[in-house]
């Protein structure tokens, strides 16, 4: 729950703070969570998980959009895609062993 919770907040702050540009958005997560631009095989990597998931979320019914970025009944439907979609990225990242160890 509280790690949910975090991916969301990081997630909230990458809609606002960035541009809509997948690539842009990737490059400044990894720089809060790692302090480093992502290299060529983790960018494409989580560009084609990106894209998978927007596939499978585009799918989805409101309700699982609205659980997974804690959104509200009265956003538009692509807000909530977009809040879901940089959400679980977003928990991707905190996931991996670098952020937890910063090695």
């Amino acid at each position: 729950e509280v790690f949910m919770e975090a991916a969301r907040a990081l997630a909230d702050t990458l809609i606002e703070e960035t541009p809509n540009v997948p690539e842009e958005r990737l490059e400044a997560l990894f720089m809060r969570c790692l302090a480093r631009k992502p290299d060529a095989t983790e960018f494409q990597a989580m560009m084609t998980y990106l894209q998978a998931q927007e596939l499978l979320l585009a799918s989805q019914a409101p309700e699982t959009l609205i659980a997974l970025g804690q959104g509200n009944a009265n956003s538009p439907p692509e807000a909530q895609i977009e809040r879901a979609l940089w959400t679980l990225l977003s928990r991707a990242v905190l996931n991996l062993d670098e952020t937890i160890t910063r090695g």
